[in-house]
């Protein structure tokens, strides 16, 4: 008897005719995870619309994936961890971090996402602050174990290994039960039109939920994240309170995101 095995998905098209500027896209893009087109231009010197064929063909072949301005990598391997951010732009963040500390009220209840730069923010907490972190972060839950002063409150959910956060139905479910003050939260792009954005689809209802979850919203986003533009947008940009950004942000961005009523805190 003859046996039959159902066979898996094709493999990507391997770039059997690939220019040596394809290549070398390839191994960047697969280095830094996602990167915007305006950056792959600047970076390999060369218009946006050559860097846009060259990353249509590398997409054809299943080589990356293409959203709105950026392209991101399919491979599984790409460095996207959770230490991996941390060294990127590691004095913009700090200083951020420092400059949203003085937003949260003594008592109030503060709902902090993952990600690098809530992370630099909760580093820089004196010891002895008083109010109560909900948070989705095990990153973040970690860091405030040794704070005397700070509640906090993990909420649960599926974990996702490479942002050491919990997501989906049970966040959302958990959320429900808090009264929070205030929201502080990273984001992939900050865009005066576009809004807040990030290009993975996966658990965007989760997100969105977060995001919405308190009386007023803080985004701590770096100069490298204004103008951005991922596929999925989580908030509008009238939804923001305030943005923490820091001295080299684009200023016609910042002042586009002015006139949206969102007060910005240049660090």
């Amino acid at each position: 008897m003859t046996s039959t095995s159902t066979p898996g998905p094709p493999a990507a098209a391997p770039l059997s005719s690939e220019t040596p500027r394809q290549r070398e896209l390839l191994a960047h893009i697969r280095s830094h995870g996602v990167r915007q087109v305006h950056e792959l231009a600047r970076a390999f010197n060369v218009s946006a619309s050559t860097v846009r064929r060259d990353l249509d063909e590398l997409a054809q072949r299943g080589l990356i994936e293409r959203h709105h301005g950026s392209a991101a990598s399919t491979d599984e391997r790409v460095l996207t961890t959770w230490t991996s951010r941390q060294h990127t732009n590691p004095d913009s963040k700090r200083r951020i971090g420092a400059a949203a500390v003085p937003l949260i009220d003594r008592g109030s209840t503060v709902l902090v996402l993952g990600g690098t730069s809530t992370d630099s923010m909760v580093s820089a907490l004196p010891p002895r602050s008083e109010f109560t972190v909900i948070t989705n972060s095990l990153g973040v839950a970690g860091r405030l174990a040794y704070h005397s002063g700070i509640e906090v409150v993990v909420l649960g959910g599926l974990m996702r290994r490479t942002e050491l956060t919990l997501l989906g139905p049970l966040t959302i479910a958990a959320l429900a039960e808090f009264s929070i003050d205030t929201v502080i939260s990273g984001a992939y792009g900050v865009d005066a039109e576009h809004g807040i954005s990030r290009t993975n689809l996966v658990d965007v209802a989760t997100e969105r939920a977060l995001l919405s979850g308190g009386s007023r919203l803080v985004v701590l986003a770096d100069a490298s994240k204004l103008g951005r533009r991922g596929a999925a947008r989580l908030a509008q940009m009238s939804a923001v309170h305030t943005l923490v950004t820091d001295t080299d942000a684009d200023p016609d961005q910042v002042a586009g995101i002015r006139a949206a009523g969102v007060r910005v805190v240049l660090a």
